[in-house]
């Protein structure tokens, strides 16, 4: 069996993505996997990078921007899609499997029409495919009932005016279609996918992840991890991954003001930086930015306690590295990390979204050495015992075969590609933000794109579009590959280099103004 894993990345976050079930299954089984990823960043051989330039990257990011900011929707305009359809190793494979669908800018329009054609496998890495917009919903449960009047817009993928409930249709309609096989990873995730409306009979699998707990026993010492990356001897060491927006680092920081004496005590922080400023004069800071699995190790070996009170989270695979080095793990009372952890026995249990009780369970862990060497060889026992590598090797490839298999009776439904009416009214309402879009994405009026050049606009706003009209879904796929077409000619280069030039030209106007302050 041929399998192609489809993903953004294909060495950031591995160990979910893809990248190393590939590695795995070609090692030890008679199938063979490949790697299709938006940002290549390995020189992998098995890999093949969906958008070959730089500069089709960019203008992939930049069309995904002006999708959100003007038709406020997600995944329905893309250049990836068709760019991953053009590949000899996505023609040639027998089974597909999607990770960060939403991530990887692919469209849900053309998803809905190869998974018709090809087994389909997609792996929910988070909630978003479940809600309108939102990553992780929190306590709302409008998702249920089609995402009306959503209260969140500025979480994670903002956008400036509600159309959730337009998205909510938008795959709705995608997975009464297509009909793919669904990954999930915890209970907490299994549990969503049955109860929302249009996953629930889907055919939906729960696959822990696995880990080689071997990789996570360290070669170097504690000490000497710790002065590769500049901890000083003997301090307390609290690492943990800082991100604006779903790991808790605003908690951490709260918690962490609580410390009267704090001396003595490492924040080593990977991911996002500048999140910790606030107490930066009273503790020892080491923020390494975003950094590869190797450095990642290196950090598990140097840590005393990793920290994960996440406020959503799907399953939370640095939490089962960290139990794997050894290492106790401090999560909130929420979503799918009191599982994953076997929290409170195993895992550190904190009151959900309480910075206070965090506060006293990283103190109650700072004075007891003895508990966090307890709670740190548990972990690596219920590493071991409940997600073995091989295991999820196993029901993987057992997930491949069944869906193969069962998803031949909508294979042959088969059927070429429509165009749309183009005198369609709605196809006019799309077409008159299409051509502000494409212009401001690629620098060029719309009479470089054959459907813009060919029907007559129609004012409107962007709410007023009609996603579910068999002629808009046509319109949009016919739109994605003639700027997919149009991408890769010469054109685009006039764009960028404006682009890279006015961001240079906003750059030195900054630091004139701020010379003048200084030597006003």
């Amino acid at each position: 069996m041929k399998i192609l894993e489809i993903t953004e990345f294909d060495l950031y976050g591995r160990g979910f993505n893809g990248y190393d079930l590939m590695k795995q299954i070609n090692r030890e089984t008679s199938s063979t996997a490949k790697m299709a990823a938006l940002r290549k960043i390995s020189d992998d051989s098995d890999v093949i990078p969906i958008l070959k330039k730089e500069r089709e990257i960019l203008l992939c990011d930049e069309l995904r921007y002006q999708e959100s900011r003007y038709l406020n929707v997600m995944s329905v305009l893309s250049v990836s899609s068709p760019a991953l359809y053009e590949l000899k190793e996505y023609k040639e494979a027998d089974i597909v499997h999607y990770h960060q669908f939403h991530n990887s800018n692919f469209g849900f329009f053309e998803l809905e029409r190869e998974a018709k054609r090809k087994p389909t496998v997609i792996s929910f890495h988070d909630p978003w495919m479940l809600t309108g917009r939102c990553v992780h919903p929190g306590g709302c449960r409008k998702y249920a009932k089609g995402c009306i009047g959503c209260e969140r817009l500025g979480t994670l993928f903002p956008f400036g005016e509600d159309m959730s409930a337009a998205m909510w249709k938008i795959k709705r309609d995608m997975f009464a279609a297509s009909d793919p096989d669904i990954i999930v990873h915890s209970e907490y995730m299994y549990d969503l996918v049955k109860e929302n409306p249009y996953t629930k009979d889907l055919n939906v699998h729960l696959i822990p992840f696995g880990i080689d707990v071997s990789e996570f026993t360290f070669k170097k010492t504690k000490a000497e991890a710790r002065e590769s990356l500049g901890i000083p001897e003997g301090d307390f060491v609290l690492f943990f991954r800082a991100q604006a927006d779903f790991k808790g680092t605003s908690y951490i920081v709260d918690a962490l003001k609580r410390f009267e004496d704090p001396q003595s005590v490492t924040l080593l922080a990977c991911s996002q930086t500048g999140l910790l400023d606030e107490i930066s004069d009273r503790f020892n800071i080491i923020e390494l930015g975003n950094v590869q699995s190797e450095v990642i190790k290196e950090c598990f070996n140097a840590c005393d306690v990793f920290l994960m009170p996440s406020i959503g989270e799907s399953f939370g695979l640095m939490a089962l590295e960290a139990m794997a080095a050894g290492k106790p793990v401090v999560v909130f009372d929420n979503t799918a990390l009191p599982w994953v952890t076997n929290a409170p026995e195993v895992g550190v249990l904190v009151k959900n979204l309480d910075s206070e009780d965090l506060y006293e369970k990283i103190k109650w862990l700072y004075d007891d050495k003895d508990e966090r060497i307890r709670r740190g060889e548990a972990g690596r026992e219920l590493a071991k015992s409940r997600y073995s590598p091989d295991e999820y090797k196993r029901k993987m490839n057992e997930v491949y075969s069944a869906a193969a298999e069962r998803q031949k009776y909508k294979l042959q439904k088969r059927r070429e590609e429509s165009t749309p009416d183009i005198n369609d009214i709605e196809v006019r309402k799309l077409v008159f933000h299409l051509n502000g879009i494409f212009k401001r994405t690629f620098g060029k009026s719309g009479g470089n794109i054959k459907l813009l050049s060919a029907v007559s606009e129609q004012s409107c706003d962007a709410h007023e579009i009609d996603y579910e009209n068999k002629n808009v879904k046509e319109a949009v796929m016919l739109f994605n590959a003639q700027c997919r077409r149009f991408m890769r000619s010469k054109k685009p280069f006039l764009f960028l280099r404006r682009k890279i030039k006015g961001a240079l030209r906003r750059a030195f106007g900054l630091l004139k103004r701020i010379a003048k302050k200084i030597f006003k």
